[in-house]
């Protein structure tokens, strides 16, 4: 999905996520990846998004209770 931030009042142009192997029998988040940072948490600053760049998820078929605490 891309999202259109307007290039205005300080933000970038967009914000893209990137659900990489994703399918009915891959719905589980393996991994995040923001702006070539891999993320220990599923929270991030709404500024970060406002910033303009990328979020890519990495899917899997089963769910890791050790990731993202």
């Amino acid at each position: 999905i891309e999202i259109d931030l307007g290039n205005r009042f300080g933000r970038g142009s967009k914000f893209v996520i990137e659900a990489e192997n994703c399918s009915r029998k891959n719905m589980y988040i393996r991994k995040a990846v923001l702006n070539g940072t891999e993320l220990e948490s599923f929270y991030f600053p709404a500024a970060e998004l406002l910033k303009g760049g990328s979020l890519v998820l990495e899917m899997g078929s089963e769910a890791d209770t050790t990731l993202f605490r």
